[in-house]
């Protein structure tokens, strides 16, 4: 279910965070919905810098998608740099303590 979250960003982050029966799921919805909304306001802000850095964002952007999918799919956590204990934080249920 974790690796649902990166396929149809941040949509399908707001239903893995919605639906997850685990941290590790709504960690990563959570982190879909953050890179699925700021990928796309840094494609528009590259526009309006020049073409090259439009492409230059959507690269990066991209292979960062790449990582987190093929990641998660593959059993890991892969978790953006800095966010992984707010992450954890936010995504624990204060009601069920499964860590």
């Amino acid at each position: 279910m974790a690796t649902l979250a990166y396929v149809l960003l941040p949509l399908s982050g707001i239903a893995a965070f919605l639906s997850g029966g685990s941290v590790r799921t709504r960690t990563h919805g959570l982190q879909a919905i953050l890179f699925g909304t700021v990928w796309p306001l840094g494609l528009y802000g590259a526009s309006a810098v020049s073409a090259a850095m439009t492409k230059l964002v959507f690269a990066a952007g991209a292979l960062i998608w790449a990582v987190l999918l093929v990641g998660t799919l593959a059993g890991r956590d892969p978790i953006i740099p800095g966010l992984r204990g707010v992450l954890r934080r936010a995504a624990t249920d204060p009601l069920n303590s499964e860590g």
